[in-house]
């Protein structure tokens, strides 16, 4: 939701250049779900590789940590007691999500891989530009590019 329309801001990430908080949290999140997608197309079930790599991308919902001090609005709406319970979950719920994923059954996790799973054990649909090959493509590609430079 907080990425740019094409997905990953490049020039951006290879220059250093200043970027808003919600833009580079929501690259982050784009990221995540572009790698998992590759790794399901590239190694995933029904691939010729040899192995089998099962890939999730997991949000494990609104969890209370203190991830969110730095998040302007966000802190203050989070110190009142009422509403963050409302709309947070405690870590240790925060954890069950990736757990599950971890632990279902293989056929399962095969018609999950490459899904954006979300908490509560449901894949919901992300945005058209990550089902996009090429894009997944490109940001697995610069991070290989970027592996390498720091080997």
């Amino acid at each position: 939701m907080f990425t740019p329309r094409t997905g990953i801001d490049y020039d951006k990430l290879d220059s250093r250049k200043e970027q808003g908080k919600w833009s580079a949290y929501g690259e982050s999140k784009w990221g995540n779900i572009a790698i998992a997608n590759y790794i399901d197309a590239h190694y995933g079930p029904g691939t010729d590789n040899e192995g089998e790599i099962l890939a999730f991308s997991i949000h494990p919902g609104m969890v209370a940590t203190n991830l969110y001090q730095h998040l302007g609005g966000v802190k203050q709406m989070s110190r009142s007691t009422l509403i963050t319970r409302l709309w947070q979950i405690s870590p240790p719920e925060g954890a069950l999500n990736q757990l599950w994923c971890a632990e279902m059954p293989v056929e399962q996790a095969r018609q999950l891989s490459g899904k954006f799973v979300s908490c509560f054990q449901t894949p919901i649909p992300y945005r058209p530009d990550l089902g996009d090959p090429a894009a997944v493509d490109q940001m697995w590609d610069w991070c290989e590019a970027h592996t390498q430079k720091t080997k």
